[in-house]
């Protein structure tokens, strides 16, 4: 069970990294 738990870690650090980039990125295209 201890893999799962981190390949979900994982996913979602992957995950709120890209929103992140995303979100950044949308504030610079809005300026």
């Amino acid at each position: 069970m201890r893999e799962l738990r981190e390949l979900l870690a994982l996913f979602l650090l992957h995950y709120i990294d890209k929103y992140y980039q995303f979100r950044y990125f949308s504030k610079k295209m809005l300026k």
